[in-house]
């Protein structure tokens, strides 16, 4: 049931969630360079990535030549990305996985696997299925910074602080624990997004919800009317602190 609630969630996200642009794609290359540094190859290979979303990594892996198998558990973020690979040329590159993760089964050994930024590695049991399942892992996760000004009045308005887990700290932890050595970089990134107003409510309620606090649309919209311009547009900047590691 609860991954059910999660996967509805996602599936409400995929409405604002960014699309992949090769325009816009800085990060993510330079996420990639820092593992082609540390002697990853991607061309030829065989990847499994977990929480694709929309593909915002996995056509640029695909780009590579590698065999993406794309796995989340959204089915509307796993539609957006087939549209999108066909728009790209890549639906030949790109095996579309709808799947839990915990309870996703594989016999297969790929040669690598990729997960930037999703929820569903969170635990012990998650980081130990992720490093079975290929000979090679890439990571991209919170590293402890979250900021935003918007998101900070809202969740303040409701009672919380904003968190950002620091589930890198918890994953090194875990591979220290187990004597398996990683590499790890950590970056500094803000994220920018302008939203209509009615958009920045949804967005907003969407972030409370996915941390279990029941929305009160009505402080949300008078939150973000103060942050919207004369169009009533808002924009929002996010200061984020993520770690990508590699074992």
């Amino acid at each position: 049931m609860l991954a059910n609630k999660s996967s509805n969630l996602w599936n409400l996200k995929e409405q604002n969630y960014p699309r992949f642009s090769y325009e816009k794609c800085e990060f993510q290359r330079k996420v990639i360079e820092i593992s082609n540094s540390w002697g990853v190859e991607y061309a030829g290979k065989e990847i499994i990535e977990i929480g694709c979303g929309t593909g915002n990594y996995t056509f640029l892996l695909a780009g590579l030549g590698a065999k993406v198998y794309a796995l989340d558990f959204s089915q509307k973020m796993l539609d957006v990305l087939e549209n999108d690979a066909k728009k790209f040329e890549l639906s030949q590159k790109i095996v579309p996985l709808c799947e839990d993760f915990l309870k996703f089964k594989s016999d297969k050994v790929y040669d690598i696997a990729f997960a930037a930024m999703t929820p569903a590695l969170f635990s012990d049991d998650a980081f130990l299925k992720f490093t079975n399942l290929a000979k090679v892992r890439v990571w991209l996760g919170w590293a402890g910074k979250r900021e935003s000004g918007l998101m900070s009045e809202i969740f303040n308005s409701h009672g919380h602080a904003v968190h950002a887990h620091n589930t890198s700290k918890d994953l090194k932890a875990w591979l220290e624990k187990n004597k398996i050595p990683y590499k790890n970089q950590v970056l500094e990134d803000v994220w920018e997004h302008k939203f209509s107003t009615e958009e920045a409510v949804n967005d907003q309620a969407w972030h409370l919800k996915m941390h279990k606090i029941t929305p009160n649309l009505e402080k949300i919209e008078s939150i973000v009317r103060k942050f919207a311009d004369k169009n009533g547009e808002v924009y929002e900047k996010t200061e984020v602190t993520l770690e990508v590691i590699k074992w």
